[in-house]
Parts: structure tokens; C-alpha cells; sequence
């Protein structure tokens, strides 16, 4: 053995590395033995390939064994042997398989990895269930277990093994593979059938096996003996070296002492100045984050909770989470609505999603109703850098640096505020990291309309180079839809809250008025309070308005029960509880609108004429047609409702879309008199008798006279032939003079000089070009309806009013009964209302002796330039 010991590993880190070395060993020492691997060896190495613990190992074994009744897992000598020796032995070797089977590669004629249990099996099989046998095994195995079992806590401190012990252990690995090899070729050397137990009788009497087993027993011992000498080794010069820092422990103390004290008080001094160093730089970025003077009324956390309720604006807040996630998304994403649409609740909920994902660079609520501060958009830039800075430590470190060198001013413009608070300190993020919102709710809420826009002409400018992106909410004011409606795609994202689908919104506020409701419940209210009909009407009157839904809410709660059928019956009549919020957003729109220190007399006129015409029109119509109707142009009428965007929809084109007013309750706020504002009194006290006016002289213009139709054949039919296009100014004129003519006269004021007007138009050829334009639209049968309700409405209230002429009635009688009597005729062909109607109609009747002199004197006209020419 101590021939040996030259081979003995060096000291090696891991318990798998010592184990490695000490079977590579084991396995050199081995090498020389060949093992005959017959068809048994191989089918079981190939099972136990796949085993990956000593139970998997072991039920390898167990169903070997089943091949041979008498090795059951019941069976006694077996049990004893599988559970008590084997398997304990198995679980050693399959803690250190890997370096087991690394190191046997090397060694292509011994068992190395699983094959070692290979060789377990092939020797169980070997017995063929005979206990006499069983217990030659368990004596080799139970040799094999006690070294292993002593071995492994060894190896978990591999320089515990002394250089005998190493060598000792080496021996004994390789005597047991020698072992294990040496019974498989007693196996190889027999056949299997029939002489089974030959073999067994053989590897109980074979010499050399008996010999290889007393000489493990006599290796185990030696390394006891080895191991207790190594001990004793070890325990003396610890105890020396033991001795040796003690002789060092009375210097060590005094040292230690000294120098101990002196350390701790350089350390004490050094964590103080640290502290107040630290505390130095928190006060100078204090005052200068205080110099900066952020709003925080105005931040996010300042606000009210309420946001979107759960399970509204799903869409939305989902596509803005998108927007806020994308790096390549546009930088600036523009809400906008009219007022009550539900913009700030939106940026709330925003907010909060930003929050938690730690997105939220900073926010900016302004608001008018608050202070002073809130609406002063000099006061958002130094707001968002100062809470940018809390939120990003490496901007927070550049905008200090910023500010040591240049300290901020209140009187700082815009310009320099966008490059010292965020261009220069954000040059420093990097490209790749995500990208923070910043947020500006409601800025149409600043009181400097000018620095707004020139705030947004800037940020536009820069946002293509800042890694941050703006999420700007505001009602569609003129100064900022100057700035941000025209922007390319790339760089901004706008939508229209109210040009959300009809649909959508309608799901939202359902769920919303249905949730407000059931919170109002009381143990005492119907079963089935409130209904679904109750629901329904609150949403179909809330329109697109989520503050109409709020407003009636707000309503009932003071009375749920009596007061839910005062918004729920045929006629709305809940009072000022419920109109007082929409009035106090609506009066202050208006008064912005038509503010006297910022807008011409005349301006404000025409503002004034246009809500009142807007909130009177039978039908919307759009702004060309309506430009016709009160003779301004597109581009007037369109200034008139610059600041009104929040209150009137006004479409982009001309020619296309309709004006129309946002809610129903802005024209019952314009209308109903006690809410009236005062300067609109007079002009929506007489908006009716306005546009009956425009209307009378719009066909009192030329733009209606004969042949207005342009038909080039009274034999064709309208539909086959191409006939001239009347504009939208004609058209609502000829449809409507009726309605707002009576209107007018029946619930404004009597008015002479327009039943004057109306005679001089009616009573005549035009009212046979009327007919020609309705013919022309398609609409002859609308003749019908309007001069029926005309007439009616005159007997009904005003016959006999010395304001109406008697002539005026009896033509328009006998204008109802030649329209009906020619309309299948009127509607087919235009022409025919002169060639046929008028030459056929009794010509003792109002209709005849009132029109056929105009065309006898035109073809006598006609004829008389034919003949003589120009020579009178």
C-alpha cells in the first residue's frame, strides 16, 4: 500500500472532484481486467441508462428478480439485501454518477457510470433466488456500503483525506471493482440455462472471491487505522499552531484595542460626514426642486380618485396602455371632446395604469375652478421636471447639475424652460430604456391662450428627440387644434371623444347610470327598482355626455324615488338641481366665446346670430349651405365658431357633414328663457322670425327662377335627364320657409312686414318656381305636407289676425288643391308645371290670374326679340 501512495490525487475543491480522482484511480489500477459483456450485460446497462435514483435502480433489479419466483419483493433475503445493503450503496454511488461516469469514459474495459449497477444486477441474477447465495451477496455489499457510508462525509472536506487514507481509499474502490469483475466472469464462463446454481455454489467456494473478500475486510481495517493516525497528525499541530496565536493574543488585544478604537471613531467620523453630506445635497436639491415652484395641486396624486368606472372606456384605456407600451408609437397622443365627454376621468385612470406600470413621468392638471397657479401654463414645464426628477435617478442627477450651473427663474419663457428642464437633462436617458408619459390634462383650462399654443408649437418641435412621450387631453379650442390637428401621423395620435361610436359610448354610460342607481338602493324600494326602462331613457338622454349621466345622478340622490320619473317621463321636468352643473360649463364656454376685450362688436354679433340660427334649424345642414342661408362666407361663419368646438360640432369640410350642437341640453340651455344667457335673449327670442326671413329671401333671389331645373325636354322624365344642382341654402329654404314662418308669427311676436314678405313671394310665379325646385329635387310630394300644415296652422290660430292677409289664405287654399291635384304629373317632369299644370288649371282661379300673366308678357317678350330684335 504505501508502494502506492505515489498515485494518490492532489487536493482537489468539491466532493465530486475528490470522488472523481479517487475512482480514476481506481479505475487504472482496474484497467488490466477485461469484462465479456454477453447480451444480459447490455440489455440491462441500456435499462439502467435511464435510471436517475437508487430506487429507479433498484426497481431495474426488482423486475430482474420477478423472473425468479422466489426473489420477490417479499421475500426475506432479498428484502434484507435490497433495502438494508444495496440500495444504501446505490444512493452513495448515484451522488457522485457524474464523476463516476466522466472518468470511466476513459476506461472502455471496466464498468464505470450506471454500468456498476449493471454488474449488481448481473451478480443478483447469478443467484437465481437461492438465500444460501443471497447471503454471500450480502456480505460483499455490506463490505461495500460500511466504506462508502465512511467515505462520503470525508469528501464533503476533501482535505480531511490525509495521503494514506487517499491511497487506502483508491485500493479498497479498485479491489471492489475487481470484485464485482471477477464475479462476472465466473458468470461469462457458464452457460445460463440448467446450471445456475453451479455458478452460485462457485462464487460461494471460489477461492479467489473468498481471498478478494478477506482482503477488503483487512484494506477497511487499515484505513481505520490510517485515518485514526492522520487524526492524531492533524490534532497536534493544530494544537501548536493554537499555541502559537495565543503567544500573539495578549500583542493581538492591545493592538487591538488601540487601533480597534481609533478605526471606530475614523469610521463614526467618516458615516457622519457622509450623513451630512448627504443631508447637504438633499437640502440644496430641496431648494432648488423648490426654486422650480411645482404645482402639486395639480399632480395626479392631488386629484380626485374617480376615474373610469370598471368595465367603461375599455377600448380606450386599452389602446392608450398600448400606445403608453410601444416604443415606436407616436410621442404625442391628443384627447379631445367637448365639454362633459369624460377626458379628465380618462387621464385619471391613465394615470394610475402609468403608476403602476412606472411609466408616469409626471402630470399636470390645470383646471380654471381651482387656483391661480393650476391655469398658468408657465407653471407645467417646471412641474413635470420636478416630478420626472423623482422618478428617474439618472435625469434627477442631470437636471440638478443643470440647475447648480444655471439656477432657475420664474422669468424663464418657455423656450428656455423646454431646454434646460428637459432637453439637456434628458439628452442623458438612454435610447434603449422605456419611455415615460408626461401628462397635461385639460389644457384648454390655461388662462393665456397664446403661451398655450406657443407651449404646443414647442413641444411639437422637440418631441421627435426627447425619449419621452406627452399625453395631452383638452376640448377642441381653435389656439390648440391650431397646433396639433394637422400634425403628421408619425408624430401624434388624435381622437375625438365624441367621434367614438355612438354604440360604444351608449355600453359605457348604461353601465354607468345602471351602477349609480343600484348604489342608491334602500332596503324599502321596489324588488325591481331601478328598471331597466328607468336605464334605458337616462341613457338615451345622456347622449355622449358622461357628465349629463353624472349630473342625473348627482339629482337623484337627494330623492332616488320621487325623483327618477322627473327624468324618466315623456317630459323632463327635474329643475335647476339638475340643469345648474351643464349651465355653469356652458355660460362659462360662452362667455370665452364671446369675451368683448378679445373680440369685435361685430364678431359677436355674428356668434350670437349663429348659435341662435344653429339651435333653431329644422334639419343640420352644412356649413356651405348655411353660409347661403344668412349670406356670409364659409370661412366667416367658421370664425364665429372658433371657441365654440367644445359646445357645436363644426366639420372639417364645407360641403360635407352637418353643423349640429354636441347634446340636446346645450340647445335647452340656449332656449328654455330662465337659462338663457342675457345677451342671447334677443337674438334666440327671435330666431325663428330670422331664419323665416332667410328663407323668404333666399327665394326671393335669383338663384330661384323659371327653368331652375334646366330640363332640356318636357317628353322625358326627370330621372332619365341630367338636371342642375341646387344647393343646400335652396334647398332648406324651400322645405322649411313654412315651419319657422308660423313658428315664428304663432310663438315669437306678429310680424306684418314678414306676412308681407310672404305674400310678395307666395302670391305669384315663384310659387310656381317652388314647385319647379321640389320637382327638380325629387320632393313634389313635400308640397303637399307643407302647404297642409300651413294652412292648418292658420285656421287654427290666426285666421282673422288683421296681420295675415285674406289674400294670402285664399291663394295659399287654392295652392293646396293645384298641387294635389297635378302632383303624379309635377313629379315625373318639371316642365310640366308650365306647359300642363298652368294651362290647365281653372283660369278664373287665384293660381291662374296670378301666374299666367307673368308668362304671357316673357312670350310676348320673347316673340317681339325675335321679330324686331333689340329695336324697341
Amino acid at each position: 500500500v504505501n508502494n502506492q501512495s505515489s498515485v494518490a490525487p492532489n487536493i482537489v475543491a468539491s466532493p465530486e472532484d475528490a470522488f472523481g480522482q479517487l475512482w480514476s484511480e481506481a479505475l487504472r489500477k482496474s484497467e488490466r481486467t477485461t469484462i465479456n459483456q454477453p447480451f444480459m450485460w447490455r440489455t440491462l446497462l441500456k435499462r439502467m441508462d435511464r435510471c436517475s435514483s437508487a430506487e429507479d435502480v433498484c426497481r431495474v433489479i426488482d423486475d430482474t428478480m420477478e423472473e425468479f419466483q422466489r426473489f420477490r419483493g417479499s421475500d426475506t433475503s432479498w428484502g434484507k439485501l435490497r433495502n438494508h445493503y444495496l440500495k444504501p450503496a446505490i444512493k452513495v454511488l448515484l451522488s457522485f454518477n457524474d464523476a463516476i461516469a466522466e472518468t470511466a469514459a476513459s476506461f472502455p474495459n471496466v464498468p464505470g457510470g450506471k454500468a456498476i449497477f449493471v454488474a449488481f444486477g448481473v451478480l443478483l441474477q447469478a443467484t437465481q433466488g437461492v438465500s444460501a447465495y443471497c447471503e454471500a451477496l450480502i456480505t460483499l455489499f455490506e463490505e461495500l456500503n460500511l466504506f462508502l457510508e465512511s467515505l462520503r462525509p470525508r469528501l464533503q472536506v476533501p482535505s480531511s483525506l490525509g495521503s494514506a487514507s487517499k491511497t487506502i481509499a483508491i485500493t479498497i474502490l479498485a479491489h471492489l471493482l475487481d470484485i464485482l469483475v471477477h464475479a462476472t466472469n465466473i458468470l461469462s464462463k457458464r452457460p445460463w440455462l440448467g446450471r445456475l446454481g453451479l455458478y452460485g455454489r462457485a462464487l460461494l467456494k471460489d477461492t479467489t472471491m473468498q481471498e478478494a473478500l478477506s482482503r477488503l475486510r483487512a484494506l477497511t481495517d487499515l484505513e481505520v487505522r490510517a485515518m485514526t493516525g492522520e487524526i492524531s497528525m492533524n490534532t497536534s499541530q493544530l494544537l501548536s499552531e493554537l499555541q502559537t496565536l495565543n503567544q500573539g493574543r495578549s500583542i493581538y488585544l492591545g493592538v487591538l484595542a488601540f487601533g480597534g478604537q481609533s478605526v471606530l471613531n475614523s469610521a463614526l467620523y467618516c458615516s457622519h460626514c457622509i450623513r451630512q453630506r448627504e443631508y447637504r445635497e438633499k437640502v440644496d436639491a430641496s431648494r432648488i426642486f423648490d426654486r422650480l415652484g411645482p404645482v402639486s395641486r395639480a399632480d395626479i396624486d392631488s386629484q380626485s380618485p374617480e376615474g373610469c368606472m370598471n368595465g367603461t372606456r375599455v377600448k380606450l384605456l386599452k389602446d392608450l396602455n398600448s400606445w403608453s407600451h410601444e416604443r415606436n408609437a407616436p410621442r404625442i397622443y391628443w384627447l379631445n371632446g367637448m365639454a362633459g365627454t369624460g377626458k379628465s376621468a380618462v387621464a385619471r385612470s391613465f394615470c394610475k395604469k402609468l403608476q403602476r406600470d412606472n411609466l408616469l413621468g409626471g402630470s399636470f392638471f390645470c383646471s380654471r375652478g381651482g387656483s391661480v397657479e393650476e391655469g398658468d401654463v408657465q407653471r407645467i414645464i417646471p412641474t413635470l421636471a420636478a416630478s420626472l426628477a423623482t422618478h428617474d435617478a439618472t435625469f434627477n442627477r442631470r437636471l440638478l447639475a443643470e440647475l447648480h450651473g444655471q439656477p432657475f427663474s420664474v422669468h424663464w419663457n418657455l423656450a428656455l424652460q423646454i431646454e434646460r428642464l428637459l432637453m439637456r437633462p434628458l439628452s442623458s436617458i438612454e435610447r434603449n430604456s422605456s419611455m415615460r408619459v408626461l401628462v397635461i390634462d385639460a389644457l384648454d383650462e390655461c388662462f393665456d391662450e397664446a403661451a398655450t399654443g406657443d407651449l404646443l408649437l414647442r413641444l411639437v418641435k422637440v418631441t421627435r428627440v426627447l425619449p419621452v412621450k406627452f399625453f395631452l387631453t383638452s376640448r377642441p379650442e381653435p389656439h390648440i387644434r391650431q397646433q396639433l390637428d394637422d400634425l403628421d401621423p408619425p408624430l401624434t395620435v388624435v381622437l375625438r371623444l365624441h367621434d367614438i361610436e355612438q354604440d360604444v359610448v351608449k355600453a359605457d354610460i348604461s353601465l354607468y347610470v345602471a351602477h349609480g342607481l343600484r348604489k342608491m338602493r334602500e332596503p324599502h324600494f321596489p324588488h325591481k327598482w331601478p328598471l331597466k326602462e328607468d336605464i334605458s331613457t337616462l341613457t338615451r338622454l345622456s347622449g355622449k355626455l358622461f357628465i349629463y349621466a353624472f349630473t342625473a345622478l348627482q339629482y337623484l340622490r337627494k330623492d332616488p324615488m320621487g325623483r327618477l320619473p322627473n327624468l324618466t317621463g315623456k317630459t323632463v321636468t327635474a329643475g335647476r338641481p339638475l340643469t345648474q352643473p351643464l349651465d355653469d360649463i356652458y355660460n362659462l364656454i360662452l362667455s370665452e366665446s364671446m369675451d368683448r376685450f378679445q373680440y369685435e362688436t361685430e364678431e359677436i354679433d355674428l356668434t350670437r346670430r349663429v348659435l341662435a340660427t344653429i339651435v333653431a334649424l329644422r334639419e343640420p345642414i352644412t356649413v356651405e349651405s348655411l353660409g347661403k342661408l344668412l349670406r356670409i362666407t364659409p370661412s366667416q361663419l367658421r370664425m364665429s365658431l372658433a371657441r365654440l368646438h367644445a359646445v357645436i360640432y363644426v366639420p372639417v369640410r364645407d360641403d360635407s357633414g352637418v353643423l349640429s350642437t354636441f347634446h340636446a341640453s346645450f340647445s335647452d340651455f340656449l332656449t328654455q328663457l330662465p337659462r338663457t344667457p342675457e345677451s342671447l335673449v334677443p337674438y334666440i327670442t327671435k330666431r325663428h322670425t330670422r331664419l323665416a326671413t332667410a328663407c323668404i329671401e333666399m327665394l326671393q333671389s335669383d338663384d330661384l327662377h323659371f327653368n331652375l331645373s334646366q330640363a332640356t325636354s318636357s317628353y322625358v322624365p326627370n330621372t332619365e335627364q341630367k338636371l342642375a344642382h341646387i344647393h343646400g341654402g335652396m334647398r332648406y329654404s324651400c322645405l322649411n320657409w313654412s315651419s319657422h314662418f308660423t313658428t315664428a308669427v304663432f310663438r315669437e311676436a306678429p310680424n306684418r312686414s314678414l306676412s308681407r314678405m310672404l305674400c310678395r313671394l307666395i302670391i305669384g310665379p315663384r310659387f310656381l318656381f317652388w314647385l319647379e325646385a321640389l320637382s327638380t329635387l325629387g320632393m313634389m310630394e313635400q308640397a303637399i305636407n307643407i302647404l297642409r300644415h300651413f294652412r292648418s296652422d292658420v285656421d287654427y290660430a290666426w285666421k282673422g289676425i288683421p296681420i295675415i292677409p285674406p289674400r294670402l289664405f285664399t291663394f295659399m287654399a287654392a295652392a293646396l288643391d293645384f298641387v294635389i291635384y297635378f302632383c303624379p304629373a309635377l313629379s315625373q317632369s318639371a316642365p310640366h308645371i308650365y306647359i300642363s299644370a298652368l294651362y290647365l288649371c281653372d283660369k278664373g282661379s287665384i293660381i291662374s290670374k296670378c301666374c299666367f300673366p307673368y308668362f304671357l308678357k316673357r312670350s310676348i317678350s320673347v316673340l317681339h326679340h325675335e321679330i324686331f330684335g333689340n329695336d324697341k
